[in-house]
């Protein structure tokens, strides 16, 4: 009898740590924002660096100029701070200073007092650039897979993969909406950029980024810097047999990127999130969404 007693005291123990840890699990997930912190990355690769030029003899009135360049498409933000600033003009108050790709103009400044010296030394830190406080969640994406194509998840043991379409070697992906190209996917990292390698990244005017997985590296149908539109080819699919594409916003807070649910337009007009495609629908791509964010011009480019 106390054997039996104290084995169900053992499972009723055990039962109450299982439950605990799922408990604890359960409050730790309903806690996480999904935020994802790249700091690392842009520490690593150091894509944005001051340059400082100073011009020498009494013909320059402004000898120093300072230049920020950034080798990357991804805008950052630039807070540059002069502990030392001595017999120079002006003096910049501290002010966040938006960096796009290549050369920005900083500051110039010129000396004071002519026929003495001067000094000085500035510490600097960047980050990226916040996606805008206003986002249109309910912005409807064009299906990044052949029109006519039926919409089939990449399934597994644990169940189907949101936001993934299922498809053939080589089969084309399809931009889903206006943006810039800031990485394509490449066989080494030669640079910053948000996502492994196999990977095509393109921002959107309101400073968020889709990210298209397992894509191949061969198939070069873009460039960083490069506009594309909705319903352009833009890749091939992989040997993976499935595409995965995922939204972020970059958070207020420096370096964090936050995941987004993607609606996708459907035969109906809708914007609908991806349960509601898979084994449903058919991809489309409607004129009225690929032709959203064009300029004029763009329009009468593409005979929209």
């Amino acid at each position: 009898m106390r054997i039996i007693r104290f084995c169900r005291i053992f499972l009723s123990l055990f039962q109450g740590a299982v439950l605990l840890f799922f408990m604890n699990s359960v409050i730790q997930a309903q806690q996480s924002d999904g935020r994802v912190d790249i700091s690392f990355g842009i520490r690593s690769w150091d894509p944005v660096h001051i340059k400082v030029e100073e011009k020498q003899g009494s013909a320059f009135s402004t000898p120093i100029r300072f230049t920020a360049v950034n080798s990357t498409f991804y805008p950052f933000l630039l807070k540059v701070d002069f502990p030392v600033f001595e017999n120079l003009s002006p003096k910049p108050a501290p002010r966040d200073i938006s960096v796009t790709h290549g050369t920005n103009n900083l500051f110039t400044f010129s000396v004071h007092v002519p026929e003495q010296g001067y000094s000085y030394r500035y510490l600097y830190e960047y980050w990226l650039a916040p996606s805008d406080d206003s986002i249109n969640e309910g912005y409807p994406y064009l299906i990044p897979v052949k029109p006519g194509k039926l919409v089939r998840a990449k399934s597994t043991l644990f169940g189907h993969i949101s936001d993934s379409f299922a498809g053939e070697k080589g089969d084309t992906v399809y931009a889903m909406r206006r943006g810039l190209v800031t990485a394509v996917p490449i066989d080494e990292n030669l640079n910053f950029r948000l996502s492994e390698h196999d990977c095509l990244e393109v921002m959107h005017h309101d400073g968020t980024y889709m990210i298209y997985r397992n894509l191949s590296k061969e198939a070069g149908f873009v460039s960083p810097g490069q506009i594309v539109f909705p319903g352009q080819p833009v890749g091939l699919l992989s040997d993976s047999l499935y595409l995965t594409v995922s939204l972020k916003k970059v958070s207020k807070i420096k370096n964090s990127l936050i995941s987004l649910p993607v609606r996708y337009v459907n035969s109906r007009g809708e914007a609908v999130l991806f349960d509601e495609l898979d084994g449903k629908e058919r991809s489309v791509h409607p004129s009225e969404v690929i032709t959203r964010e064009m300029t004029g011009r763009e329009r009468k480019r593409f005979g929209r």
